[in-house]
């Protein structure tokens, strides 16, 4: 029950005391008049007739006055009850709008305490999880100290590391320096004498062999026109061996020859034969910085069939070890086309008897040689006597 309807309530039982007072002092009041009326009947009946009347009179005015009281009160006590019924019909209505406006209170309140609820939880989940977050954080802060104290570390280490290495390198480099300088000396030196030399190389490839060489020009017409025989070999001096071993050993390590190496050339030019052919083109290399080689390569030249024969057999791996050695031999062949110490006709002969292998190998020697003709400087003469030669052994 509210505090208005409290107050109704109370206000309604105050009226009701009220009105039964009002009875009880109406009651009473009749009461004292019909007494007083009673005590005064005996004496009335001793009055005249007028005084009868008169007392009939005031007697009817006396009903009249009390009932003129009594209307009023009547009157008060009717709309008394209009107003309490009244009051009843209004608190009956407003007590079902009173109770939906409680319940709707009551409904707001507990929306309003849900969502208290629910933003408490959700500060509670933020706060958990931005301390997560700091925690996280500050574990990665920890972790990238660690790590850049470790990097730090190993870039002392390194630079450290780095240092040592610089100052070993600066002392060997000091010291290749040194070597270096006369490295320099002894190379230049070297160099001056191997210029002499590939010039010479290059002009004896285009010149025709020296005419301390060549054959009676019987026997190389013969040789031209006769099937290639091969000489039979004989037992190389031990001189002679350990001469082309030196020799090889001089154009391997690039080592400047001493002053005996005139005694190894000249052993060689009197005691190979070509039994050591085989040997003597094994020895032939393009990086030859003193021209050593070309003794060697000119005795085998003097060996006649035999050399061509053996040239043969071995240009397919001297053109993949020393292409500069196979073009030489082809085309100071070439060069003799025409003369009295013609060979091409013998060297082709050679060739077309040879399996395909190696007639491959001399044929792409023959056409590189013409290919790069004009930039070697090759004369029209000797163009020709290469394509003459390739001619033939493609048709063999």
């Amino acid at each position: 029950m509210t505090t208005k309807t409290k107050a109704k309530a109370k206000t309604k039982s105050g009226a009701s005391k009220k009105k039964a007072a009002a009875k009880k002092t109406a009651g009473k009041k009749s009461a004292a008049k019909k007494k007083a009326a009673a005590k005064k009947k005996p004496a009335a009946k001793k009055k005249p007739a007028a005084k009868k009347k008169t007392a009939a009179k005031k007697k009817t005015a006396a009903k009249k006055k009390t009932a003129a009281k009594k209307k009023p009160a009547a009157k008060k006590k009717t709309a008394a009850k209009k107003k309490t019924a009244a009051k009843k019909k209004t608190a009956a209505k407003k007590k079902p709008a009173v109770k939906k406006k409680a319940a709707a209170k009551k409904k707001a309140a507990a929306k309003k305490t849900a969502a208290k609820k629910k933003t408490a939880a959700k500060k509670k989940t933020a706060a958990k999880k931005t301390a997560a977050a700091k925690k996280t954080a500050a574990a990665k802060k920890t972790a990238a100290k660690k790590k850049t104290a470790a990097a730090k570390k190993t870039a002392a280490k390194k630079t450290a590391a780095k240092k040592t290495a610089a100052k070993k390198t600066a002392a060997k480099q000091k010291t290749a320096a040194k070597k270096k300088t006369a490295a320099k000396k002894k190379t230049a030196a070297k160099k001056k004498t191997a210029a002499k030399k590939t010039a010479a190389k290059k002009t004896a490839a285009k010149k025709k062999p020296a005419a301390a060489k060549k054959k009676p020009a019987a026997k190389k017409k013969a040789a031209s026109k006769a099937a290639p025989k091969k000489v039979a070999p004989r037992a190389a001096s031990p001189s002679v061996v350990a001469a082309l071993e030196t020799l090889g050993m001089l154009v391997r390590t690039g080592e400047e020859p001493g002053k005996d190496i005139s005694d190894h050339i000249e052993a060689i030019e009197k005691g190979a034969d070509a039994s050591l052919l085989t040997q003597m083109f094994g020895l032939l290399e393009d990086d030859d910085p003193y021209g050593l080689l070309w003794s060697v390569f000119y005795v085998m030249e003097g060996m006649d069939d035999a050399y061509l024969a053996a040239l043969v057999d071995a240009l397919p791996g001297l053109d993949a070890r020393a292409p500069g050695w196979a073009e030489t031999a082809l085309l100071r062949i070439a060069n003799t086309r025409g003369d009295d110490e013609d060979c091409t006709a013998a060297f082709e002969n050679h060739v077309g008897a040879s399996d395909d292998e190696t007639r491959s190998a001399v044929a792409a020697v023959l056409a590189r040689l013409i290919e790069a003709g004009d930039d070697d400087g090759l004369t029209q003469d000797q163009r020709t006597s290469l394509q003459t030669s390739l001619t033939a052994i493609n048709a063999a």
